[in-house]
């Protein structure tokens, strides 16, 4: 019990001793990942109705080339809408 005691005064102390700048800083990105926490959500359940129409129609689909097409749209419509999610998600709006 003493060495989480220990533990625990060692991190209030490192914390403590930061400087505002570094506290300030960090509280900035809790307050952006609490503002964004929404529309991402947001995003996640308006784009899954497209991936689940997509993967069923990939299960679906019997082997062949148009499986194949499918599985390949499936996995590059991921890739994009990762990538342009800052785009989508403004802090303005």
């Amino acid at each position: 019990m003493d060495a989480l005691k220990d533990i625990y005064l060692a991190v209030w102390w490192t914390v403590s001793a930061w400087p505002k700048k570094v506290k300030k800083r960090l509280s900035g990105i809790g307050e952006a990942v609490r503002d964004l926490l929404p529309k991402v959500i947001n995003e996640l359940v308006s784009q899954s109705w497209t991936v689940f129409g997509l993967l069923v129609g990939w299960v679906v689909l019997p082997d062949g080339d148009t499986r194949n097409f499918v599985g390949t749209v499936l996995l590059w419509l991921c890739v994009a809408w990762l990538v342009t999610m800052p785009l989508r998600i403004s802090r303005e709006d």
